[in-house]
């Protein structure tokens, strides 16, 4: 969720100065609400976390990356300690590692056995990796003798590198991942993700129910079917076991080194599947008939199938009743997840779709819609998920695409007002936040639009958190979309001006409706840069513009001066490049002179073209991904 990973962000600020925190507890010792424990490089701490779930404030032992920041673990998800009440961790005397609170009994996370020998204590300890874990310890030189539980055995809905999918055949323990329940209560939820043993493949099950599957895991090869060979041997090393004791997959992040953000997976409580940047899958699109990326196929009643043989899209629109002036909704909300609002549609012959709530994008619910309605297209107004491959007798007509409609309503007064909430966005992250936050993948998909056109920057699973005085910062790791990455990011640069160069893509995307790699086979350059590039040389730059937009007379100088900024963001040298502050003062002040740009980075002209690199077809959008949607919670 955007919002939570921004408080996430102010929360782990308070922790700088992690040197002096400890990363162990030691018989006797206790943490409360004012304490925590800190791993050794500051990444990870293990503290109590008091998240409200609509009724109570409920207190949880959990794990916090600092880096991402989001809990990667929660201790007693299924017992959570109600306010007032205030929870303690110990170590006894007895090495029992529990919960203790007012007016109930401890929960016992585990317990080590006693030993006689002097030599040797029992520790409770949080690892770099984010693995919490209780051993015996030499007391001499502090090595690990033996591990008695690790908090790794028992994922929660992310999984980190080193832990397992799978099964220990002596002890009969399964290590599998459950999200949510919904947004605001991490109790299990409906979907789970684990290690099919027989099969080698990952699965996603929705209340039970096989959803979605890896596909077969090549050990040649290092990849599955249905995950993105290309994407994932970039950024991690694939492995699975198998042997008389075990079973099971984990995977390493390519080329990590300590100074790195720590790489996660996380499965929500809508069913998507990813690690902050790339999606493995979206379990939320595998209802229906759909079989595509390891969808698993689920059929509807016999007496539907004359009327549906499709799947569910999100669109945003209206249901209205047919022969009728009233557009107002069905009555009845019925409080669930999206995905179970699927299912209960799915299974019932006469439902065409079903309204979300927008809300700020939290709200939980749905409200189902029969065929006697039609559906109209808005993208003003607010989400719907309507059933795309049904008949269309008179009284349920299809819902389709209309891209005229798309076009009158992002007129450049909204596409402007986009590209203003944008550099908003960023300037606060880069100036006046508590922490400078650099994005590092700034792109169409990671904005989100509310039903009023606002914008808002999602996604910040690879954010890096930067203090004030801090200006850039050099790691091995190398993450990023292509397209949006500037060159320095090659060498492992991160500054503000990497965001500034996504933000200069994004807005010439915005500008032309089209994709930054939508030029394969074009008698022009290789991506959108350089054909911008090339159109601002010759004097044309409205060429550029989207011709849905209409009319540009009474507009061509402010977009004119748009394709200048975003030319200056996209320069090869980040010095050259304006900060957020400059751009916001080039976009809103019209008398200054900009300084003329030079050549963008990455820029593949025509003569490439014509040599015959790539056969892709052209990918046009009048509106790229920018989604009007709700925020991505887990």
């Amino acid at each position: 969720m955007m919002i939570s990973s921004i408080i996430f962000i102010i929360f782990a600020s308070l922790w700088t100065c992690h040197d002096a925190a400890s990363d162990t507890l030691k018989p006797g010792d206790t943490l409360n609400s004012s304490s925590s424990l800190v791993s050794a490089s500051g990444k990870f701490s293990l503290y109590f976390y008091v998240y409200n779930d609509g009724s109570n404030n409920n207190s949880y032992l959990a794990i916090l990356n600092k880096e991402a920041p989001n809990n990667v673990w929660i201790g007693n998800r299924d017992t959570p300690i109600v306010y007032p009440s205030s929870a303690v961790l110990t170590l006894d005397w007895n090495n029992t590692l529990k919960l203790t609170h007012q007016g109930g009994d401890p929960i016992v996370i585990s317990s080590a056995p006693q030993t006689s020998n002097i030599s040797t204590s029992v520790v409770a300890t949080l690892l770099d990796s984010g693995n919490f874990i209780l051993q015996e310890v030499n007391s001499t030189d502090g090595s690990t003798k033996q591990v008695w539980w690790q908090s790794f055995d028992y994922p929660f809905d992310t999984f980190l590198p080193g832990m397992k999918l799978g099964i220990n055949h002596k002890s009969g323990h399964l290590w599998s991942m459950s999200s949510w329940a919904t947004y605001n209560n991490p109790m299990p939820g409906p979907f789970t993700l684990d290690w099919d043993p027989n099969g080698h493949q990952l699965q996603i099950r929705r209340q039970g129910v096989l959803y979605w599957t890896s596909g077969v895991f090549t050990s040649s090869s290092k990849t599955f079917e249905f995950i993105s060979a290309e994407e994932s041997k970039l950024r991690y090393n694939f492995s699975v076991v198998s042997n008389d004791n075990e079973d099971y997959f984990t995977y390493t992040a390519v080329d990590h080194d300590q100074s790195d953000q720590e790489p996660q997976w996380v499965l929500t409580f809508m069913g998507r599947f990813h690690d902050g940047s790339f999606n493995f899958t979206q379990a939320e699109n595998c209802d229906g008939y759909n079989t595509g990326g390891g969808c698993v196929r689920r059929d509807r009643p016999s007496d539907c199938m004359a009327k549906f043989n499709d799947e569910f899209e999100l669109k945003n629109g209206y249901f209205k009743i047919n022969n009728s002036s009233n557009s107002s909704r069905s009555p009845s909300w019925f409080g669930t997840s999206s995905s179970d609002c699927k299912a209960t549609c799915w299974q019932n012959c006469d439902c065409l779709g079903f309204d979300v709530p927008l809300a700020n994008g939290t709200s939980t619910g749905c409200r189902f819609w029969s065929v006697d309605c039609q559906f109209f297209e808005d993208l003003t107004a607010s989400n719907s998920f309507v059933l795309s491959g049904h008949a269309t007798p008179a009284k349920s007509p299809s819902a389709k695409k209309n891209d005229s409609i798309r076009g009158v309503l992002l007129d450049w007064k909204k596409r402007f007002n986009i590209i203003e909430g944008i550099t908003q966005g960023l300037l606060y992250l880069h100036k006046y936040s508590r922490t400078r936050v650099i994005h590092r993948d700034l792109k169409a998909s990671n904005i989100l639009l509310d039903e009023n056109m606002n914008p808002k920057i999602s996604d910040f699973g690879m954010a890096r958190i930067f203090s004030h005085d801090e200006l850039e910062e050099n790691t091995s790791r190398i993450v990023g979309t292509r397209g949006y990455m500037p060159p320095e990011s090659v060498g492992g640069i991160v500054s503000v001006k990497s965001d500034v160069y996504g933000f200069g893509v994004l807005m010439l995307e915005i500008i032309s409706g089209r994709k930054n790699n939508s030029f394969y086979n074009d008698d022009r350059a290789l991506n959108l840069v350089g054909y911008a590039w090339e159109l601002w040389k010759q004097g044309s730059g409205l060429e550029l513009m989207d011709q849905m937009v209409g009319d540009s007379s009474h507009i061509e100088d402010q977009l004119l001066r748009c394709i200048h900024v975003g030319l200056l963001c996209v320069e090869e040298d980040a010095a050259n490049r304006p900060t957020m502050s400059d751009v916001i003062s080039m976009l809103t002040n019209e008398n200054p002179p900009l300084a003329l740009p030079t050549k963008p980075a990455f820029f593949v002209g025509r003569k490439l073209v014509e040599a015959g690199i790539g056969e892709k077809q052209n990918e046009i959008t009048s509106v790229n991904d920018l989604s009007i949607s709700n925020f991505d919670a887990r």
